[in-house]
């Protein structure tokens, strides 16, 4: 029991090393799982989960690629819906994901004990994230 406890208190920073491998990798191409009619990959610094009514994805399939929209190093943050065939995409960028995990992926490191500057750095590192992901677009 002790083994396992262990394990599920670092798991949160493997997902982190996880995250930054995903992001990393998806700069220069598109990866993912398709699974039915629902599809979950990485592309352009985005992960981005899509649902459409196209008959032609397997049971389960993994996928890959290169990514025609190379060079977004940060990622977009958007919600697509087309009314004609009614489906729909949702991407998160991948270091907006990495940055809600990090509390937790540096916790077990630090015994959960966070000094004042450690929340101000937070707090800073996620406004400046939310200010430029929610950003007015034209």
């Amino acid at each position: 029991m002790l083994f396992l406890r262990r394990i599920l208190k670092h798991s949160p920073a493997v997902i982190l090393g996880l995250l930054m491998i995903a992001w990393l990798h998806s700069l220069y191409g598109v990866f993912g799982l398709s699974l039915n009619h629902l599809r979950i990959g990485f592309r352009s610094g985005t992960v981005f989960v899509e649902s459409g009514l196209d008959t032609r994805f397997q049971l389960l399939q993994v996928y890959g690629g290169l990514s025609g929209r190379r060079g977004m190093l940060l990622g977009e943050l958007y919600i697509n819906h087309w009314e004609y065939n009614g489906s729909w995409e949702i991407g998160c960028p991948i270091l907006l994901l990495c940055t809600a995990v990090l509390p937790l992926g540096v916790g077990p490191f630090l015994s959960f004990r966070f000094r004042l500057w450690h929340y101000l750095a937070y707090t800073t590192l996620v406004a400046v994230e939310l200010a430029y992901y929610l950003r007015w677009q034209q």
